[in-house]
């Protein structure tokens, strides 16, 4: 039953109007139907997010922190690449069938003995085969130059970054006081720094761009310094303050020194101003806030004039393809087998008796050395099985 259904198939795809050639250009218009239909999607979709387009024809897809942008903008420009395949491959094939001779392109142009590529996509052909064709040709090829350049450019990321600095205290110190008492605490959100306890804060700023969060906040509890330096008991207390304090500008390089040894152990250097020496200070953290900031959210913007060039390049292809599917009814040779087939259905009269002999393979028959000399065993023993009659693939 399975073999019947498939020879049925077989049969009504060969009666059809789609067969050969025509079913792969029909496949090339489906797909790039259906990358007109995702570009115009994009296009509407970006007009009714957020503001729409503004005066520079841009709009922004999708708003939020860094980390969330860059997947977005990593997917959409995976799409993007999906999408130009599909749209490419179809009008590649359909390039090849244009630039493909018919059988009487074939016997034309063997009668001035001349010849032509088949099974390829061959710009040789352009100029032994009907203008026609030529032009639809150029003009799928030359619409492919548009996408390649603007198609990826229409979707970017524009990431935000705050500059902030890292600030160390006491956590029962009157600075740390003020500090906390406008962080977030459990459901009340009203304050002016957001609660990044529990180590929380190194995930935030250990990145390369820091948009929501200002300055850091650090509580710290204890300290640990070198024992080897001389202080006596009286300028201990003193000392311990100075070199609790830390106020510097921050950033990702930073904050990974701090926490390399210990995510709750911070390590630093302080150079006091009062005269004390220079020294690596250890600290532990308790506590962590951060400042909130109202800085634009990192977006995912697109632009509307390169998706109009984009959507233009592939109405323009989607057209030539529907053109030669609906008008076209010619038998090209896409294929070698193609070729064949013809061939042995009807001989071509104007090789009849020529033989198939290179020159490289009469002058050695002849008894003469090749005109070019061989390079490598390989193209010896491809050679020596020509002079026997077996070609290979």
């Amino acid at each position: 039953l399975s073999g019947a259904l498939d020879t049925r198939l077989q049969r009504w795809i060969r009666g059809s109007r789609f067969h050969g050639w025509r079913m792969g250009v029909l496949l090339g218009c489906c797909m790039s139907s259906f990358v007109l239909c995702c570009n115009i999607s994009m296009i509407i979709v970006a007009a009714t997010t957020g503001g729409g387009y503004d005066a520079g024809g841009i709009a922004s897809l999708k708003v939020g922190d860094e980390v969330t942008i860059s997947r977005w903008n990593t997917a959409l420009h995976v799409l993007i690449n999906a999408l130009s395949t599909m749209l490419l491959a179809g009008s590649n094939y359909t390039m090849q069938v244009l630039s493909s001779p018919t059988r009487q392109d074939v016997d034309a142009i063997h009668a001035r003995g001349d010849w032509l590529d088949v099974g390829i996509l061959s710009p040789r052909n352009l100029r032994l085969i009907p203008r026609k064709r030529a032009a639809l040709w150029y003009m799928l090829g030359l619409s492919s130059v548009p996408l390649h350049l603007f198609y990826n450019a229409s979707v970017f990321k524009v990431i935000t970054s705050s500059e902030y600095r890292i600030l160390v205290m006491g956590v029962t110190s009157d600075d740390w006081n003020r500090v906390n008492s406008t962080t977030d605490v459990g459901k009340w959100t009203g304050g002016n720094n957001w609660n990044l306890t529990n180590g929380g804060w190194i995930d935030v700023y250990n990145s390369e761009y820091v948009s929501l969060h200002g300055d850091l906040y650090l509580g710290i509890d204890r300290l640990a310094f070198d024992t080897t330096q001389n202080f006596t008991n009286q300028d201990i207390e003193r000392t311990m303050l100075t070199y609790m304090s830390l106020d510097v500008s921050g950033n990702q390089a930073y904050i990974q020194k701090l926490t390399m040894e210990s995510s709750v152990w911070i390590r630093y250097e302080v150079q006091p101003i009062n005269g004390l020496d220079r020294m690596d200070v250890s600290a532990r953290v308790v506590q962590a806030a951060s400042e909130k900031r109202s800085s634009p959210p990192s977006r995912v913007q697109v632009s509307l004039y390169f998706l109009l060039v984009v959507l233009f390049c592939n109405l323009s292809k989607l057209s030539i393809m529907a053109y030669v599917l609906i008008t076209d009814r010619s038998t090209y040779l896409v294929t070698l087998g193609d070729a064949a087939a013809s061939f042995l259905e009807r001989a071509d009269p104007h090789t009849l008796g020529v033989g198939i002999l290179g020159r490289e393979e009469l002058l050695i028959t002849l008894g003469h050395p090749p005109s070019h000399p061989v390079s490598n065993l390989g193209e010896k023993a491809d050679l020596e099985l020509r002079l026997q009659g077996v070609w290979l693939p």
